[in-house]
Order: structure tokens, then C-alpha cells, then sequence
């Protein structure tokens, strides 16, 4: 079965300033668990709305943080990821995840549980996190059998070339 992914918001023309593969974060990690490599950075101004690009469940909100963090220290870079970046996550009936992550504060339109169609409205872009410039990080994944997120998809667009 093939899978459809529509580009997650309707701005276009758009910049990415990160691209698969990218040598600047977008790569496997060996000492992570988590492989970044076919991961998006859309440039895109902060409260950009934000669609479904596929039909699934929310399984993972946060809309908490305030902050962003742009420097180059890893111990402070990884402390505003993991406490200051604001996502959303939504599974897939084939069992994938997409990931929206860099959400403005109080961003989502969605919570956990709720059914989204492709092409909904579920948050608005920010600034959040490890990050240096309002941007969307998009990526699809799996999950271990821990649920941990591992392994990022590649995954092509139906509406825009990448």
C-alpha cells in the first residue's frame, strides 16, 4: 500500500533549511538512540499554521515551553530539547509516527487522543527548543518494541518536491 503525505502547512513558497542527511543535526547519532537523518527543517515565520500531512491518532503533545536555545553547547542544547520543545506526534493506522516539533508556546490545537484527518489544522510553528530560527522539524517514524523512537523514514510528498 502506498502512503500519501501532504506537505504540513500551506505557506509556499517555502525554504528548508535542513534537508536529509544534513551534516548539521539531521544525521544517526551513534551515542542517541534516536536517527535523525530523514528529517525536515521547513524555515517558516513563527504561528505558521500547521496541517495533518496524513490521517492517524495523537499519541503525544507538548506545548509547555517558553524557550529556545541557539548556541553550540550540547549539554544545554539537549537540556532545551528535551525540556523546552514543544511537538506534537501523531500515529498512523500503518503504525508510523509523524513528528511536528519546534511548536510556539501553547501551539497545539490538538490533544492526546484525538482523531486528526490529513489536512486538519493541529498547531501553529515556533521557536522552541534547540533551535535558532522559527522553522517546523518534520519527520516520520517507528518506535522500538520499548516505544522509543528510533528510526526515521524516508518519505516523499504528494504535493511538493523535495
Amino acid at each position: 500500500m502506498k502512503m500519501y503525505y501532504i506537505v504540513p502547512f500551506k505557506k509556499r513558497p517555502v525554504e528548508i533549511g535542513q534537508g536529509f542527511n544534513s551534516s548539521a543535526s539531521h544525521r544517526d547519532w551513534p551515542e542517541d538512540s534516536e536517527d535523525m537523518t530523514y528529517s525536515l527543517d521547513f524555515l517558516l515565520p513563527e504561528g505558521t499554521e500547521l496541517i495533518a500531512s496524513r490521517s492517524g491518532k495523537v499519541v503525544n503533545v507538548k506545548d509547555s515551553g517558553k524557550k529556545n536555545y541557539s548556541g553550540k553547547d550540547s549539554q544545554r542544547g539537549d537540556d532545551a530539547y528535551k525540556n523546552q520543545m514543544n511537538h506534537i506526534e501523531i500515529k498512523h493506522h500503518d503504525g508510523t509516527y509523524a513528528s511536528y516539533s519546534h511548536l510556539k508556546y501553547k501551539g497545539s490545537l490538538v490533544k492526546v487522543g484525538d482523531k486528526v484527518k490529513q489536512g486538519q489544522l493541529i498547531g501553529y510553528s515556533g521557536n522552541t527548543g534547540w533551535s535558532s530560527a522559527p522553522h517546523l522539524d518534520f519527520n516520520i517514524f517507528r518506535k522500538n518494541y520499548k516505544g522509543r523512537k528510533i528510526k526515521t523514514i524516508r518519505f516523499k510528498f504528494k504535493d511538493y518536491k523535495i
